[in-house]
């Protein structure tokens, strides 16, 4: 009788725990990791340029150094320098910046940057690839222009001395020293070529 008592308690557990088991296997299992998202978070939105597969925190340590590079950084513009305010998020706390809808296109910086983005990694992957040594990272960054700057600079900060940088044909104008001299064929008072003043007739 007692046999017969263990064998029914064996016979009961197996049965449940099958049945467990299956109801386990056939519960629906929750979504799997979303590309591009990074620790659970909704997926990124209207991304066209960089990877589509970047994590969230990846994206935005790139948006730091564009930050960092432009001279951007909280309390002048952060974020807002190339996004803008989500219209449909609750006021900020006091003290606390605006909530950003960051696939907004309505901020022209965001696809100005775009550009600037794609002239990077265009510099770095074609046109510096046979310069120098290899290097283990990118060898131009939004930095090496801007150094900081919204607007890098295109001059020196006293202007140009003798020099006048341009590569569109024919080059820049470069003003005659002097009318007139030896072998110059002009007397004193003659006009100089390209438009540059009469000289005194010698050098």
């Amino acid at each position: 009788m007692r046999l017969c008592s263990v064998k029914f308690v064996l016979v009961g557990c197996l049965v449940v725990g099958a049945a467990t088991f299956v109801a386990a296997a056939e519960q629906p299992q929750g979504p799997g990791p979303v590309q591009g998202a990074g620790g659970g978070q909704p997926p990124l939105k209207n991304i066209k340029v960089l990877p589509k597969d970047w994590t969230r925190p990846q994206v935005q340590q790139l948006m730091q150094t564009f930050v960092e590079s432009l001279g951007v950084a909280a309390p002048k513009d952060g974020c807002g320098h190339c996004h803008v305010a989500d219209p449909n998020a609750p006021p900020p706390l006091p003290g606390r910046g605006p909530a950003f809808d960051f696939s907004l296109e309505t901020n022209a910086n965001k696809d100005i940057s775009r550009k600037m983005i794609q002239m990077v990694m265009a510099v770095n992957a074609d046109y510096l690839k046979d310069i120098g040594e290899p290097m283990p990272t990118e060898k131009v960054t939004c930095y090496t222009c801007h150094n900081g700057a919204e607007k890098p600079a295109i001059a020196p900060p006293n202007g140009w001395a003798r020099g006048n940088f341009t590569l569109i044909p024919p080059g820049p104008t470069v003003p005659a020293r002097g009318a007139g001299g030896a072998g110059g064929g002009r007397g004193a008072g003659a006009p100089a070529p390209n438009g540059a003043p009469a000289g005194p007739g010698g050098n």
